[in-house]
């Protein structure tokens, strides 16, 4: 039996169970793309529902990468500087 697609998969915000018979909203920390969950890189955090890695924002001491390379990285801020989080 083929299960139909989560919900809001366009939305990104849904993933399928470990048991792939329900859907489930992404827990924070984390982002979901075409019914897949994935973590958010290292350093970084995410709301609940997070539909894309651009949704994950680095913590307070810590800068994005993303802007430079698109690598979507969190790097710890060099000393002596302050990084708020993005």
């Amino acid at each position: 039996m083929r299960w139909p697609l989560c919900a809001v998969v366009a939305l990104g915000l849904l993933a399928r169970s470990a048991d792939a018979q329900q859907c489930r909203l992404c827990e924070h920390g984390t982002f979901c793309f075409l019914e897949n969950q994935y973590w958010c890189p290292t350093n970084s955090h995410s709301l609940a529902g997070s539909g894309n890695i651009t949704d994950c924002v680095c913590l307070q001491g810590f800068f994005s990468t993303q802007h430079v390379d698109n690598d979507h990285a969190c790097l710890p801020c060099a000393p002596g500087r302050f990084c708020p989080g993005d």
